[in-house]
């Protein structure tokens, strides 16, 4: 083992200690204080019985730790037979991972009503158990959280650190980093060299302040503030912009291109710094520190990650890859962090190296993040909150020596909050240059300024290095818990993706005029909604009048990857590269050759969680000022899935109409058979927004010669806008042949429910709004029933198994200013 740093005359006090004391021991052996008083030594005799790995001890060879040649022994052999299980480490470990879980949870339950993210919640829970508050009991300490414990809580929380930081780097694409754009790499530039240095003129400040300890103004600790403090890390934005929902918004990829620029030379800064620090100002062991890290990344580039590109050619699609490529990678990881560490780069820089060498995305970057993500975040990162919380001590902001550590570390403090406000500004400013409204370039000034984990460990390994004492440190974990929970809770509340003016984005198909563009955003997600889609297109052509103009959006589940895009497949002349698109796309280009001029294709591809793939959807159909958005709703499979619910959020927040196409039989021929389209359409009418939005939609598809269109009116109740719209529709189509308009009359539910139940072999295709008038019956009676609210009442019956039908089923709900 490696020699403590310690004298003989504190190694005597050390075996006093035996289950660990007050914290502030540390600073008195390190400073050669005398130690703790009596009612301290007599606790840890009490404690004394605690055996585990570390006892009996030899001091012997030289005044090192030495462990007998006896047998070591971790667990007891229980209650009963007189060994209580708290004298061994590893039952210790489990109550103190048990404790550690439950008090972050407990917290995170108390917090997020106040819209705290997670990462504040678990350092909260770490600092309840430290020596401020549940700890503060001697006796109590010295039991569940004894001094031995701390090395393998330690080495514990840094054995998951280094994995967390692989997986979370295997999700990011360093093409970002390499291709971050004009206005990213303006934005991340400032918004850390601004930062830097108005925190270091603020420093030589400082270091005329004769009342601030001199071990607090030195420049090297100074500089290690400021580049702490002013570092954006890609990772942490990821996870938090993740649990914000923001992950694939406008301001969120921005932020994360800006904070990938930023990231970067962040982390250059430290490793420099480190290089430097802890080579004792040596120039030659730092060039040699910093060669054994450029021999890493060399390694990563042109070595490691030529080895995953070549995994994922040799993986078929849609397969896995095999278990024993995993343990290789997760082996290669563990060299990679013990080589750096050997280095002095830090065990972390590594697993950090590696990570990015990963192609993310399925196959290899989704199942390494599958594999690892959930036994690292849950069970050993609590581990490191733990590790933090229990070395932060109010207490030693006490004065003492005639020097007001009180008064220091509030400077240090103050540091913060000025770094705090000089990123706020100098990210606001180059936004705002690059025509960001004021408010979106406040709340990404806002966003650049969360701090988590990554934040918390670099610190906490600096405490181990001695560079920052626990006062500091202690003031420091604070500012890091402010920063982040007064930002995100800001940017959750005051910024919303959709939050335009749609008094011009939003249309529906009821005001355009009968042969005007119509604009359709058709989105899929798996093939068995494609001839379906384009059997609905193909009956919206327009026969000799303007082209019809469909935006096809893949739907792509975002896997192992935190990188979230909207890619638009056309280049600047308007052509699509088909080699760059899914066979999802292809088949809607292959449409629009298909009807030469009349039917305009433009691909999309939408890689995104399903929670926020509707902030892609309706950010895409508010630019492109699409009438309808056409999602499917696939009922021959579990509609329960995550790729349906993702469709639900779209309803309320889209900018236009929006029209859940139920597939019934997915099967049959692609495209259409040029001069055989023959379909009957079927339009249920009651009355109310919805339902003159599906009859303006059906009376499109009259222009089509393959179309016949049959409307059933159920007669409940005399509204003028109602019979406005049939009349309307009776006068513009007098002597068209294809339409045919036939009213229902219904007393009460059984009756409606009877007349939509005789339509189930008529039609090829049924429109309906998605909630009818007030007056139809049906809301109160079968509401309840509805297994599918998003479908409405008569759109779940249609598309219900007990309905004896193969027709497709389109709901359309009417959104936007003048709806009612």
């Amino acid at each position: 083992m490696q020699p403590f740093p310690f004298s003989s005359s504190s190694l005597d006090a050390i075996l006093l200690f035996q289950g660990g004391l007050r914290l502030r021991l540390f600073a008195d052996l390190e400073a050669g204080r005398p130690l703790l008083g009596k009612m301290e030594a007599d606790m840890a005799h009490a404690s004394a019985r605690y055996q585990g790995t570390y006892s009996p001890v030899n001091l012997t060879y030289d005044a090192e730790i030495c462990d007998t040649k006896g047998a070591i022994k971790i667990a007891s052999d229980g209650l009963f037979l007189g060994d209580p299980s708290l004298d061994y480490p590893f039952p210790v470990l489990l109550l103190q991972l048990l404790l550690i879980a439950f008090t972050s949870r407990l917290v995170y339950a108390v917090l997020r009503t106040l819209k705290q993210p997670r990462v504040v919640c678990d350092i909260i829970g770490g600092i309840l158990l430290g020596p401020c508050f549940f700890t503060h009991n001697l006796r109590f300490r010295a039991r569940v959280f004894p001094y031995k414990s701390f090395g393998q809580l330690r080495t514990l929380a840094s054995f998951g650190l280094m994995f967390k930081l692989f997986v979370m780097n295997v999700k990011l694409d360093p093409s970002i980093i390499l291709r971050p754009g004009k206005k990213a790499l303006s934005i991340g530039l400032v918004s850390i060299l601004v930062p830097f240095g108005v925190q270091v003129g603020l420093s030589d400040l400082l270091r005329e302040n004769n009342r601030i300890d001199r071990k607090l103004v030195t420049s090297s600790f100074l500089t290690f503030i400021a580049v702490c403090l002013s570092t954006t890390t890609y990772p942490v934005l990821a996870d938090l912009l993740d649990e914000l929902g923001l992950l694939n918004t406008e301001l969120g990829r921005l932020a994360m291109s800006s904070s990938s620029v930023n990231s970067a030379v962040g982390w250059l800064l430290l490793v420099l710094y480190s290089a430097i620090e802890l080579s004792g100002g040596r120039s030659i062991t730092a060039l040699h520190s910093l060669a054994s890290c450029s021999g890493l990344v060399l390694f990563a580039v042109f070595v490691f990650r030529p080895c995953m590109r070549w995994i994922v050619r040799r993986t078929p699609r849609g397969g896995r890859v095999g278990g024993g490529v995993i343990m290789a990678i997760m082996s290669t990881v563990l060299v990679s962090g013990l080589v750096s560490d050997i280095v002095g780069a830090t065990f972390i820089f590594g697993p950090i190296v590696l990570g990015l060498a990963v192609p993310d995305g399925p196959p290899l970057g989704a199942q390494l993040v599958e594999k690892l993500e959930m036994i690292v975040t849950e069970m050993l990162m609590p581990l490191l909150f733990l590790s933090g919380g229990l070395i932060t001590d109010y207490s030693e902001l006490a004065d003492h020596d005639n020097i007001s550590i009180a008064n220091s570390t509030m400077w240090i403090f103050v540091l913060a909050i000025v770094g705090f406000v000089a990123k706020l500004v100098s990210t606001l400013v180059p936004a705002m240059y690059f025509d960001i409204s004021p408010h979106n370039a406040l709340l990404l000034g806002l966003i650049m300024n969360f701090r988590g984990m990554i934040e918390m460990a670099i610190l906490l390994n600096y405490r181990s290095f001695k560079i920052l004492d626990i006062g500091s440190y202690t003031v420091l974990i604070l500012a890091i818990v402010l920063m982040t929970g007064i930002a995100v809770p800001l940017v959750k509340r005051y910024y919303d993706p959709l939050s335009v003016d749609y008094v011009v984005g939003r249309c529906s198909i009821e005001q355009l005029k009968p042969h005007a563009e119509l604009r359709i955003l058709a989105c899929m997600h798996d093939e068995e909604a494609v001839p379906a889609i384009i059997g609905l297109l193909e009956a919206s052509c327009v026969e000799g009048g303007n082209p019809l103009c469909v935006y096809a959006l893949h739907l792509v589940e975002q896997l192992g990857s935190a990188n979230a895009n909207l890619i638009a497949h056309n280049n600047n002349k308007e052509f699509a590269d088909p080699s760059k698109m899914g066979h999802l796309l292809n088949a809607l280009v292959h449409y629009e050759q298909f009807k030469k001029g009349q039917v305009v294709v433009h691909p999309f591809t939408a890689i995104a969680p399903y929670k926020t793939m509707h902030q892609d959807i309706c950010s895409l159909a508010l630019h492109k000022s699409a009438a309808i958005i056409v999602v499917p709703f696939i009922i021959n499979k579990d509609s329960t899935a995550d790729a349906d619910r993702a469709i639900r959020p779209i309803v309320p927040s889209a900018p236009c109409s929006v029209g859940i196409l139920v597939s019934k039989n997915a099967g049959g021929s692609v495209l259409p058979i040029p001069g055989h389209f023959q379909q009957h359409m079927g339009v249920l009418f009651w009355g109310g927004p919805d339902d003159r939005e599906a009859l303006a939609y059906g009376s499109r598809m009259l222009y089509h010669k393959g179309v016949q269109l049959s409307v059933i009116r159920f007669v409940l109740a005399n509204d003028h806008k109602d019979n406005e719209a049939i009349e309307k529709l009776k006068s513009e189509n007098m002597n068209n042949e294809h339409l045919r308009v036939q009213e229902v009359v219904a007393r009460d539910m059984e009756q409606t429910i009877s007349a939509i139940r005789s339509i189930d072999t008529q039609f090829d295709l049924v429109i309906v709004g998605r909630q009818q008038s007030s007056s139809s019956l049906l809301e109160q009676g079968l509401a309840e029933w509805s297994e599918f609210p998003e479908l409405g009442v008569v759109g779940d019956m249609l598309a219900s198994s007990d309905f004896h039908s193969f027709a497709s089923v389109l709901v359309v709900q009417r959104n936007g200013y003048g709806s009612k």
